[in-house]
């Protein structure tokens, strides 16, 4: 691994980290969260440190067009660093 990959890894982790609060901050988008997870309130706190669940994080967000626009939009995010954070974290398997 080389110092470029390190980099882009915390970049990842930042990304979805920045994605659970903007997630976390609209409770309808929250609660659909626990909908199609199946993981509660009381997952989030231990799971900013599991990057499987920081990459699930970014599954929900990726699913809607909306979301994803505001999110790059609120957070200054581009599109293109979104779709590779999700690479970069464990559980990827389809394109974006």
């Amino acid at each position: 691994m080389n110092e470029s990959d390190i980099g882009l890894d915390d970049k990842a982790q930042t990304i979805s980290l920045l994605a659970l609060a903007f997630i976390a901050n609209r409770p309808q988008l929250l609660q659909g969260l626990f909908q199609y997870s199946g993981v509660t309130l009381d997952d989030l706190k231990p799971g900013i440190t599991d990057p499987e669940f920081l990459g699930g994080i970014l599954d929900f967000l990726l699913q809607g067009d909306k979301h994803i626009s505001e999110f790059c939009e609120e957070t200054a995010v581009s599109l293109e660093e979104l779709r590779a954070a999700r690479q970069k974290l464990p559980g990827w398997t389809e394109p974006y």
